[in-house]
């Protein structure tokens, strides 16, 4: 069952899928009426507690996509902080190493 609203938002917007970029592109009123889009709507037969619990089904699989994705980014920005940590304890590492040389080399033209 396809909802007119959704073809509409989509022939309109010109292929976005994220409702984040639909918003930069139609303003900020057209979130509500984008969301609402997105909620199948309900059968003629279906009655209003079944339609109820199938809208909070979808509501909850929003949420937790949207959940899995911000720990994902926040998982991928943990990563580069330890990438960057190991890059920083290497380069002192290999300064300190540079440094002792430099010493045992100073000490042996000394002796």
């Amino acid at each position: 069952m396809s909802n007119p609203l959704n073809k509409f938002i989509k022939d309109f917007v010109g292929g976005l899928v994220n409702i984040e970029d639909i918003v930069k592109v139609t303003g900020e009123k057209a979130k509500d009426i984008i969301q609402t889009s997105n909620i199948f709507a309900k059968n003629s037969n279906e009655s209003e507690e079944s339609y109820q619990a199938r809208l909070k089904y979808l509501q909850n699989k929003e949420n937790q996509k949207t959940e899995r994705l911000k720990i994902k980014l926040e998982n991928k920005q943990q990563m580069a902080l330890l990438k960057e940590e190991q890059k920083r304890v290497k380069a002192e590492e290999k300064a300190e190493q540079k440094e002792e040389r430099a010493l045992a080399r100073q000490q042996k033209k000394e002796e």
